[in-house]
């Protein structure tokens, strides 16, 4: 399509027309010193519209802490953040907890994001982990760690990480389903009988026979 303002600037024709043989108004400006402005073949590429983003989907899954304390709860801290699109954008942190050897529950975020990935993250500023009990520093006596995504535990820890560990994980495609609850069979009803029972007719006594006397 020639446009009303390419002019024939180019041997007597317009950029347009050399166009249709071959030649680029690149060229044609270039080699042949044609004035090619407001000519078809030099506008701008008309922009590729962006597309929406596609809005997050999923992003409603919960993830739970229970964390057991040691001896020494102020030394526990943790973070959670996200690891790849906006999507999934989390982040969540906690620590230096008061109680000796109590199990918290913690909820950490509601919005986690199907098939996003994310990083758990806990650490001990001693570096002995969970492991420090009432009397000593084993992990026999110390605290521990678990985590459910939708009810479903994903990860455990018995508390032997020295100064820290990692745990990547991505969170499920769909939430766990809910299952239903059992019902109790309901018990059938007794049949009450048509005949009723006969009574039972008594036995007369034998009516005694006197005895002469001698």
């Amino acid at each position: 399509v020639v446009c009303s303002t390419c002019f024939p600037t180019c041997f007597g024709e317009t950029c347009d027309h050399w166009t249709t043989h071959g030649d680029s108004c690149s060229t044609l400006e270039g080699t042949y010193d044609c004035d090619c402005s407001g000519c078809a073949c030099a506008a701008p590429p008309t922009p590729t519209p962006t597309p929406r983003p596609t809005p997050c989907a999923g992003c409603d899954q919960t993830l739970v802490l229970f964390l057991t304390t040691d001896y020494y709860p102020g030394e526990i801290s943790w973070t959670v953040s996200t690891q790849s699109s906006a999507c999934a954008s989390v982040t969540a942190s906690g620590g230096s907890y008061s109680s000796q050897h109590t199990l918290y529950e913690i909820v950490v975020a509601t919005d986690f994001c199907a098939s996003e990935n994310y990083m758990f993250e806990i650490l001990d500023s001693y570096g002995d982990g969970l492991c420090c009990g009432g009397g000593s520093c084993s992990c026999t006596g110390g605290g521990s760690y678990y985590l459910e995504l939708n009810g479903v535990q994903i990860y455990s820890s018995n508390g032997a990480y020295g100064s820290g560990e990692t745990f990547y994980f991505t969170a499920n495609i769909s939430p766990a389903p809910t299952p239903e609850p059992s019902l109790r069979p309901t018990p059938r009803p007794t049949p009450t009988p048509t005949t009723p029972r006969p009574t039972p007719t008594p036995t007369p006594k034998p009516t005694p026979v006197p005895t002469e006397a001698p």
